[in-house]
C-alpha cells in the first residue's frame, strides 16, 4: 500500500489520533545528555510538534565523542552557540 503521506507508518502503528496528539505536543530539554539529544531525535523523526532546548554548558571533549555538532575546535565553548553556528551550515 504507496502513501504521500510521510507519517504513514506511525499512523498505522497509533492511529491518526496519536498522529495528532505527537503533533501537537511539546517537549523541554535541559541541558542534553547523549541519551537525551537521540530521544530527542526519537521523537522529531514522527512528528513532535515543538521542542526546546536549553543548554548553558561548555563543550568538553566528551562531547566530541558523542555529539556530531561539535569538534575538538570547538572545545571551550558554549555548546548553545556551537549548535546553532553549525545548523547554519546544513
Amino acid at each position: 500500500m504507496a502513501t504521500d503521506d510521510k507519517y504513514d507508518r506511525q499512523i498505522r502503528l497509533w492511529g491518526g489520533h496519536g498522529q495528532r496528539l505527537l503533533s501537537n505536543s511539546q517537549v523541554l530539554v535541559l541541558t542534553p545528555t547523549g541519551a537525551a539529544t537521540e530521544t530527542l531525535k526519537n521523537l522529531i523523526l514522527p512528528g513532535i510538534g515543538r521542542f526546546t532546548v536549553v543548554d548553558g554548558l561548555k563543550v568538553t571533549e566528551r562531547d566530541c565523542a558523542n555529539n556530531f555538532f561539535v569538534e575538538q575546535e570547538s572545545i571551550g565553548q558554549p555548546r548553545a552557540q556551537v549548535r546553532l553556528h553549525k545548523k547554519e551550515h546544513f
